[in-house]
């Protein structure tokens, strides 16, 4: 009876340590994969900003602005300027 008890708690042991290597296999998969996005997202914006260096300069170095400096209606301008 006691040899029967011993096989049973050595087998209980061994699938519960094997469940938890199962588990610390499966934690340490989930990092690499969350490292590898990270690292692609990263490749991303770097890909980006080299792109919008170069569209920079090919503008000349400087941003584009949209319409006047004062940003008034026409009218206005013109009332100015008289």
């Amino acid at each position: 009876m006691k040899q029967m008890k011993r096989g049973r708690k050595r087998r209980r042991r061994r699938e519960e340590e094997e469940e938890e290597e199962e588990e610390e296999e499966e934690e340490e998969e989930e990092k690499e994969e969350e490292e590898e996005e990270e690292e692609e997202e990263e490749e991303e914006e770097e890909e980006e900003e080299e792109e919008e260096a170069i569209k920079e300069e090919k503008r000349g170095g400087k941003k584009r602005r949209r319409g006047r400096k004062g940003g008034g209606s026409e009218k206005m301008y013109h009332m100015k300027k008289r």
